[in-house]
C-alpha cells in the first residue's frame, strides 16, 4: 500500500477512536488529553455538571469512557446503572474523585456504606495518575500497539474487560498468574519500608522482562491484581504457530522459564555491589515465587466473563500447587543437609578469651588440646 494512502487510512482510524472524558479534575483531564492527542487519538472532555455528558457518552464512535463516580446531580444509583451498562459494550474507567477506598479492596459492608455497586466490567481507580489510566486503556486494547511505549510506563490493574477483550479478539486466552505472596514475610521481618522497596524492584524486573527473548512478548499484557497485591497476571497473545492458543505444553514451559528468570534476576540484585544494589542490605534471601497457568477457547455459547473467571481460578490453583512443590523441594534439601555428616558436622567447640586470642590457640583447640 502506498505510504500516503496508509497514512490517510491510519488517520481515519484514529479519528474513529474517540475517548470520552467526564471529570471534575481539570488538571488530570488536560494531562490525559495532551498525552492521548500525541498518540493521534481524539478526546472529548465534558464536565459532569453539564447536561450534555449523556450525549457525549453515547455518541457514535466512542471507544472508551473515563468518568467520575458521580455524574452531576444524578442519584448515585443512577450513575452506577449508567456506567455498569456502558461497561458491557466498551472499556469504562471510573475515577474515585471523592478519594474513597477502591471498590476492589472493600468488603460488602464497606461497599454498602459507600453506596458503590459497580460491577466487575468497570475498572475503578482511586486517585489515579494519567499513566495509570493510559495503562488500563492500553491493556483493554483501546490504544493499539502504537501506544505501548506510553502506557507501559505503568503496569495496569487487572480488570475482566482486559481479559474478555483478548478472549474475543484471539478466539481464546492463555493466562499466567505470578504469585509473589510470600514476599509478605519481609514486612514482618524487616518492616514496611524494606518490603515496599523489594516489591518495587520485583515489579521493575517484571516490566524489564516485557518483550525480552525467553520471557514474554511485546504483544502480551502484564497486569497487577491491585495496588497492594503481590499477584501479577500475564495475558499471552495468540500463538504465532497456531494463530489461536499455543500448542500443548508450551504455556507450562513459558511459566517455568519465566519463573527461573525472575528468581535469577532477584538473586542477582542481592549479589550486586552496594552502590548498584536496589534491594536493602538487610535482605539476604528471596522468598519463593510461583507461576500458574491456564488456557481456554472462546465459546460464543458461554458468557465471556464466566470463561475468564474459570481460567483465572485454574491458573491460581496451579500457582498454589507450584508453591507447595517449592516448599517440598526445600524440605527435601534440608533433610539431605541434616543427614549428611560432611555438610553439617561440628568440628570442635571451644571458649576463647578474646584478649589473648591468637592463631596458635585456635589451632590447639582444633586439634582437641586442652
Amino acid at each position: 500500500m502506498p505510504k500516503g494512502i496508509s497514512q490517510k487510512a491510519s488517520a481515519i482510524r484514529s479519528k474513529e477512536l474517540l475517548i470520552c472524558l467526564v471529570t471534575k479534575d481539570e488538571k488530570l483531564a488536560q494531562t490525559l488529553s495532551d498525552q492521548l492527542s500525541e498518540m493521534q487519538l481524539s478526546v472529548k472532555i465534558v464536565a459532569p455538571e453539564s447536561h450534555t455528558f449523556m450525549d457525549a457518552l453515547y455518541r457514535f464512535g466512542v471507544s472508551a469512557a473515563i468518568v467520575d463516580s458521580r455524574l452531576g446531580d444524578l442519584p448515585q444509583g443512577v450513575c452506577e446503572d449508567i456506567l455498569n451498562g456502558l461497561g458491557q459494550r466498551m472499556p469504562v474507567i471510573v475515577i474515585d474523585v471523592n478519594h474513597n477506598p477502591s471498590l476492589l479492596t472493600l468488603d460488602s459492608e464497606s461497599i454498602e456504606h459507600e453506596h458503590h455497586h459497580f460491577n466487575e466490567r468497570v475498572t475503578v481507580l482511586k486517585n489515579p495518575k494519567a499513566e495509570d489510566i493510559i495503562a488500563t486503556l492500553g491493556a483493554c486494547g483501546v490504544l493499539g500497539y502504537a501506544g505501548q511505549r506510553v502506557w507501559r510506563k505503568s503496569v495496569p490493574f487487572y480488570n475482566s474487560q482486559i481479559a474478555m477483550n483478548m478472549l474475543r479478539e484471539n478466539r481464546g486466552i492463555s493466562l499466567l498468574t505470578i504469585d509473589a505472596s510470600a514476599f509478605r514475610i519481609l514486612e514482618s521481618d524487616y518492616g514496611a519500608h524494606v518490603y515496599a522497596q523489594v516489591r518495587e524492584v520485583f515489579q521493575s524486573i517484571l516490566n524489564d522482562m516485557w518483550g525480552r527473548p525467553g520471557c514474554f512478548r511485546n504483544e502480551d499484557i502484564l497486569c497487577r491484581r491491585s495496588l497492594h497485591s503481590n499477584t501479577f497476571y500475564v495475558l499471552l497473545n495468540r500463538s504465532r504457530n497456531t494463530g489461536v492458543l499455543p500448542l500443548p505444553g508450551i504455556v507450562e514451559e513459558i511459566a517455568e522459564r519465566l519463573n527461573r528468570r525472575i528468581i535469577n534476576a532477584m538473586w542477582n540484585e542481592i549479589f550486586l555491589d552496594r552502590k548498584s544494589r536496589r534491594i536493602p542490605d538487610c535482605v539476604n534471601s528471596i522468598p519463593n515465587v510461583a507461576i500458574g497457568y491456564a488456557t481456554a477457547l472462546h465459546n460464543p455459547c458461554l458468557d465471556a466473563g464466566d470463561v475468564v473467571d474459570t481460567v483465572m481460578e485454574q491458573s491460581q490453583a496451579v500457582a498454589r500447587v507450584q508453591m507447595d512443590r517449592l516448599r517440598d523441594r526445600q524440605r527435601e534439601l534440608m533433610h539431605t543437609l541434616i543427614q549428611g555428616k560432611d555438610l553439617l558436622f561440628a568440628k570442635y567447640q571451644a571458649i576463647f578469651n578474646v584478649k589473648d586470642l591468637n592463631a596458635e590457640i585456635v589451632e590447639d583447640a582444633q586439634k582437641g588440646k586442652s
